[in-house]
C-alpha cells in the first residue's frame, strides 16, 4: 500500500524509504521531500550519506538535490529539519531520520527513490520505492 515502508538490511545497517511529500521551493518550483531512516547495527559509528548511495528519478532521469536554502524558512523548518542528519554519525543500536529535497520535473509522473548500500566489500544491497501523486 501507499503507506508501506520499504526496508533494506545490510550487514552493518538497515535503511528505509519512509515517505514523500510534494511542496514548493521559494521560487515556486515543484519539489519532493523524501524521508529516509538509517539504523546502525554493528561496527563503528557511521552516517547515511557515507554508508549509502541514494537517488531519485522521474521518467528514468535523476532529479537534482535541493538545499534547505532553496526553500522559505517556514518550509525548511517544517519539512527539512532533518536535512543535516544526512551526515550525522550514529552508533550501533540507534536510528535516525533524514529528509532530502529534490527538484521535480512535474507533479504527474511517478517518483522512484533508490537507496543502495555503499560497501565495496560486499554485494550491493539496494531498495527502491515508487511514489505516485
Amino acid at each position: 500500500g501507499a503507506n508501506t515502508v520499504i526496508n533494506g538490511e545490510g550487514k552493518d545497517e538497515t535503511f528505509a524509504i519512509k515517505s514523500a511529500l510534494i511542496t514548493k521551493t521559494a521560487d515556486g518550483e515543484d519539489a519532493v521531500i523524501i524521508t529516509y531512516e538509517f539504523t546502525r547495527l554493528t561496527g563503528d559509528a557511521d552516517n547515511f550519506g557515507n554508508a549509502t548511495e541514494s537517488a531519485v528519478y522521474q521518467n528514468g532521469a535523476e532529479l537534482d538535490v535541493l538545499d534547505t536554502s532553496d526553500f522559505t524558512d517556514e518550509t525548511a523548518d517544517k519539512y527539512l529539519n532533518k536535512y543535516n542528519n544526512y551526515y550525522s554519525d550514529i552508533k550501533p543500536g540507534y536510528s535516525i531520520e533524514i529528509t532530502r529535497a529534490y527538484l521535480l520535473r512535474n507533479t504527474t509522473d511517478d517518483v522512484v527513490v533508490e537507496v543502495e548500500e555503499d560497501d565495496i566489500f560486499s554485494v550491493d544491497l539496494s531498495i527502491s520505492r515508487t511514489f505516485s501523486f
